[in-house]
């Protein structure tokens, strides 16, 4: 790690300000937690990408013939599943554990057929969330704290939302209202079970570039960091003709961009925003993490300094679109 900094508050109404060490949440980036966790599943031979996630996940049945017959753990990974978007249901109607969402798979079709579209949907790793429970017969968070947390050395960082509400150095998370900035409150998300300092996930991003280190099996992190499906191979547009070829790993978006192959990732949780991105053929990596809801801050910094110290054509810093989302719209 060559350079951490750390700016604004870690919480407005102390005026605690932000450190190296204060933790945010990350999530959607915890994705690529989830999949080194299933990667080192597959290597104990307690996983195969190859399977059913029946195979694994007790009472789950599909009620769309495709999914029951076609689906595989891999499309999981790759967010090729043709699974339904279930949100709504289980935010609005949660169950006390990730597990007890599989009997509600046979009361939904498909959104698409197994393999044949890409689409962003979050229950896919909520399912590989059950798998990897069912295996082993441990949460996914003692999971992540034994297997990833742990052995990479974060040590400012949790993967329970207890903890993270316990935390001293946990950040506020805050959004806009009305104009206004207002904390808002921290919530058990399924999936999203990971609080990280901009350190920490440096550190993750670290290993991921060095082919898995000691955490990660090599042949599982060459998969994950290639792209396994396209979601986007149109022509660039005209004003970027060097970002095109947008696709998806297991747990990470990869693009081309400017000549260079680019992994990343971005995550929106309640009062958070979070982005990595790295360049593994360059072993240049980027954290950005803020405690404001729904903000493309993270993106932009990670991307200027990318184009700064690989010295590419910049973008004035006036021309990024730094956008916020005011919170009681997001709903809709």
């Amino acid at each position: 790690i060559i350079f951490t900094h750390a700016a604004g508050l870690q919480d407005i109404a102390s005026g605690a300000p932000a450190t190296p060490e204060t933790q945010y949440a990350i999530g959607s980036v915890a994705k690529s937690f989830t999949s080194g966790l299933i990667g080192t599943l597959e290597e104990e031979g307690l996983v195969d990408l190859d399977a059913h996630p029946s195979d694994y996940v007790p009472g789950l049945e599909f009620g769309d013939q495709n999914l029951q017959e076609d689906l595989r753990v891999s499309n999981l990974l790759s967010q090729t599943s043709g699974l339904p978007w279930l949100e709504g249901s289980y935010v609005l109607f949660p169950e006390a554990t990730q597990g007890e969402l599989a009997g509600r798979l046979s009361s939904f079709g498909s959104s698409c057929r197994v393999g044949d579209c890409w689409a962003y949907n979050n229950f896919n790793f909520i399912m590989l969330d059950m798998i990897a429970e069912a295996v082993t017969g441990r949460s996914k968070s003692d999971l992540l704290a034994t297997r990833i947390l742990g052995p990479v050395g974060m040590a400012d960082s949790v993967s329970a939302t207890a903890d993270f509400k316990s935390s001293e150095t946990a950040a506020t998370g805050y959004g806009l209202r009305d104009g206004a900035t207002v904390p808002k409150a921290t919530e058990y998300v399924f999936g999203e079970q990971v609080y990280a300092s901009a350190r920490d996930l440096a550190k993750w991003a670290n290993v991921w570039m060095d082919e898995g280190g000691d955490v990660l099996p090599a042949d599982y992190v060459a998969q994950a960091v290639s792209m396994q499906a396209i979601n986007n191979g149109s022509p660039p547009e005209s004003d970027a003709p060097g970002i095109y070829l947008f696709g998806y790993g297991y747990g990470w978006f990869v693009k081309s961009v400017d000549g260079h192959y680019v992994v990343h990732h971005g995550g929106n949780e309640n009062g958070f925003t979070a982005h990595v991105l790295f360049v593994p053929s360059e072993n240049l990596g980027f954290v950005t993490l803020t405690n404001q809801q729904d903000s493309l801050l993270p993106n932009v910094v990670n991307d200027l300094l990318m184009r700064r110290i690989l010295s590419l054509k910049e973008t004035p810093v006036e021309d990024y679109p730094v956008v916020v989302k005011p919170v009681d719209g997001l709903a809709s």
